[in-house]
């Protein structure tokens, strides 16, 4: 079964995996080693989101902002629940077609409390766009499990190490309220590496991280990759960027972020009482020309693409 075409468009941006942690300021001394993040209920941060992306025919490119919550710890079953809520804009085409428009994205993502793995992954996604003069508002929903956790890391991690490994993995998509379901069963590979230990400034702040290299194993045909800088202090990644045979499609950069308020005596940059940015309801008038949507929530589109890679 096909995917719908136009609302592919809408999605081709939504590649953004998901980042999560505990933040602070401290900058360590020496060799860097990765421990097992400590994490906090409503704990917070905000994250910068631009891409640009041409594939096949379409062209994208677009800026947004969002927003990650803990939303709920299960001791009991070790997982974490992350809330990510996100709005984008930006502009581009189709088959030529200039296309614009707003995407909402609300994601819930279980992650596994051992490795950061995914387990499951569930988003909502609102479209509004212009496309011919005509305003289109489009809904849809993907569901994502995995049978083991997907994509985890080894902590505690240093430089030099590697790791590998797959999952079976069950995808769902389907368009509201009635469009039928497209599903694809499969499975998932990775290959992870700690590349370099490097000081990376990331919206004025200064971190020292970790790179990491991870790789899609089934994306070689088209040299598909991420590079993400993890900041041990931070427990945290403080910036990602996907690429493509050495283009950079996204990048998402660690804006700011602030503790659960349930603990004390920690750094908070987002000051008591600033509301963080929130995607407004979705709108029922004509976007502002020249914007296409541009996805926040971690890889909902990445999946669809492998979906119609696979498929073809």
């Amino acid at each position: 079964m096909a995917l719908p075409r136009l609302p592919t468009v809408l999605l081709l941006l939504a590649l953004v995996a998901g980042l999560s942690g505990t933040a602070g300021a401290t900058k360590p001394t020496g060799p860097l080693q990765a421990p097992l993040p400590s994490w906090h209920l409503e704990d917070t941060w905000v994250y910068n989101v631009s891409a640009s992306i041409t594939i096949r025919d379409v062209e994208v490119s677009g800026r947004g902002v969002m927003t990650r919550t803990v939303a709920a710890h299960d001791a009991a079953n070790g997982t974490w629940t992350i809330r990510n809520v996100s709005e984008v804009r930006g502009g581009g085409s189709y088959r030529g077609v200039p296309v614009s428009g707003i995407l909402y994205d609300n994601t819930t993502v279980v992650l596994s409390a051992s490795d950061l793995g995914w387990l499951s992954r569930d988003t909502l996604r609102t479209a509004n766009y212009l496309v011919f003069g005509a305003v289109v508002k489009e809904q849809a929903t993907t569901n994502i499990t995995w049978a083991e956790p997907m994509g985890g890391y080894r902590f505690p991690f240093t430089v030099g190490m590697t790791w590998n490994g797959s999952t079976r993995e069950n995808f769902t998509y389907q368009r509201q309220p009635d469009g039928a379901p497209y599903n694809w069963r499969g499975t998932a590979a990775w290959y992870t590496t700690v590349e370099t230990q490097e000081t990376l400034e990331v919206e004025g702040q200064q971190y020292e991280t970790l790179r990491l290299r991870v790789d899609d194993e089934a994306e070689d045909t088209d040299n598909t990759y991420w590079l993400r800088w993890w900041a041990p202090h931070v427990g945290n990644h403080v910036k990602e960027q996907r690429l493509v045979e050495g283009e950079t499609q996204v990048t998402a950069t660690l804006l700011k972020y602030r503790y659960g308020a349930n603990v004390l005596g920690l750094p908070r940059l987002i000051p008591d009482g600033e509301a963080e940015p929130q995607p407004e309801a979705p709108r029922t008038g004509v976007p502002a020309p020249g914007l296409i949507p541009l996805a926040g929530a971690l890889g909902a589109a990445a999946a669809l693409l492998a979906a119609r890679r696979r498929t073809r």
